[in-house]
């Protein structure tokens, strides 16, 4: 795997991307997906500047954490409400928060460790097969709980929209930005991954999980 090039290349097409409609190529976050990857491999993104990691797994964030001190970590895959505890003594960040009884184990263990934890609601517009987040009814529940949970920060909303369907991009800005009119507050959108994160971009993705396109298949 040559990651320095991978890299150079990733940071190209973002680039491309992102002028397409004359946004600044450095607003978008790219967040490396390092599930599976050994803690060299992170330890070489860490000197490329990168310092937050998604894993899908909290089992894999704990062996890591002990060899990786300085790595922040974000939960990006489904989340467990028996692994809360364990999720936010170890994570910055939830990416994939999908119901109410979720956030409320992260509250409660968030409380307890009286520690900050930034989440970000998963929807799923589409009500997909197997569900892939929350439905959009549940998401002012959502929104509300969080609001009035003392360490929970709402980080923005996450996406795994239908493979292959561009349009889907398009209603995921779209409900993004009536939330925005709504609560009138910015709020983040993490869409797109390694096979689609230039579309994603092109209609308003604000963060990208990237794993195969920057570190290789796994």
């Amino acid at each position: 795997m040559d990651l320095e090039s991978n890299l150079k290349n990733l940071r190209a097409r973002v680039k491309k991307a992102s002028e397409h409609l004359g946004r600044d190529p450095e607003s978008i976050d790219i967040l490396p997906v390092t599930k599976h990857k050994p803690p060299q491999v992170i330890e070489t993104l860490q000197a490329h500047g990168f310092r937050r990691f998604g894993e899908n797994y909290i089992q894999e964030i704990q062996t890591k954490a002990g060899l990786l001190p300085h790595a922040e970590w974000v939960a990006t895959g489904h989340l467990q409400t028996n692994k809360a505890l364990l999720a936010t003594r170890l994570c910055s960040t939830i990416l994939s928060l999908d119901s109410l009884r979720l956030a409320k184990s992260l509250d409660r263990e968030s409380q307890s460790l009286m520690k900050n934890l930034i989440v970000w609601i998963q929807v799923d517009l589409w009500e997909q097969e197997p569900l892939k987040g929350c439905r959009r009814s549940e998401v002012p529940l959502l929104l509300d709980f969080i609001a009035r949970a003392p360490y929970l920060r709402f980080g923005g909303l996450m996406v795994l929209p239908p493979i292959g369907e561009d349009k889907a991009f398009r209603d995921s800005d779209r409900y993004r930005r009536d939330m925005e009119q709504t609560s009138q507050t910015k709020i983040p959108l993490s869409m797109g991954m390694s096979e689609d994160f230039e579309s994603a971009i092109r209609h308003g993705s604000d963060q990208i999980r990237i794993g195969s396109a920057l570190l290789g298949p796994r």
